[in-house]
């Protein structure tokens, strides 16, 4: 594995300990949507992801309008992807709809999806 790969893990843990913190709040306690509460504790985890990312994981010198651009096409898109596909996955795995299941399952999915996405497409001219 890559070195590129453990430090995205590391960033990984702090925007994803703050987005899965946020999503779980605004499912359980203020009572939005499956979607509503994954797309804002995603969103919050992806500004803090960028930062990172770019600086920590990637070090990367990519032109930043560019870099952010890309950054979040690819977020949107893994974020659609992964937890969709995990909405459905833990309905046939666990023969109901089980959104807390999901939003586990998703933030596993979408991990994996995002760091092929930045690594590939949005820091590729700085890969280490």
């Amino acid at each position: 594995m890559s070195r590129s790969f453990f430090r995205f893990l590391a960033a990984g843990t702090v925007n994803t300990a703050a987005g899965v913190s946020i999503m779980f709040v605004l499912y359980h306690l203020a009572d939005f949507s499956y979607y509503a509460a994954t797309f804002s504790g995603n969103t919050a985890g992806l500004f803090i992801s960028y930062y990172l990312n770019r600086c920590f994981t990637f070090r990367s010198n990519a032109p930043v309008f560019s870099s952010i651009v890309r950054f979040f096409i690819t977020g949107v898109l893994c974020y659609f992807a992964a937890y969709s596909i995990a909405e459905k996955a833990a309905e046939l795995l666990f023969f109901a709809r089980t959104e807390t299941m999901a939003m586990l399952m998703g933030a596993c999915l979408y991990t994996l999806l995002n760091y092929a996405g930045q690594k590939w497409f949005v820091f590729k001219a700085a890969n280490t």
